[in-house]
């Protein structure tokens, strides 16, 4: 699987708060970090699941002769948490305890 340059970011801030590579330090690193200038905007996981929570954007299909299709933007979405699974719904929950 291909990762962007703001993974790798993301992972080896984790390491360096972690004081390393242990999984366990990892993970509860990357549970209390916040990227607020990722290309994604704001971006953090939630701790129930570790989903990645980060802006969505609704974009609308335009045409013109010159671009075909091309994407518009409309608006952000104010609340991305709102079109996930709520924590203690994922079924995630017995396996994080673990």
């Amino acid at each position: 699987m291909a990762q962007s340059s703001s993974d790798t970011l993301r992972q080896a801030l984790a390491f360096q708060q972690a004081g390393g590579a242990k999984p366990d330090a990892v993970v509860k690193a990357m549970e209390s970090m916040v990227f607020k200038n990722s290309v994604e905007g704001e971006y953090r996981f939630r701790d129930c699941d570790h989903a990645a929570i980060s802006s969505v954007f609704a974009v609308e299909g335009k045409f013109n002769d010159t671009y075909k299709f091309y994407p518009a933007y409309v608006e952000e979405m104010p609340k991305p948490e709102a079109l996930m699974v709520p924590c203690g719904q994922t079924k995630c929950e017995p396996a994080m305890k673990g």
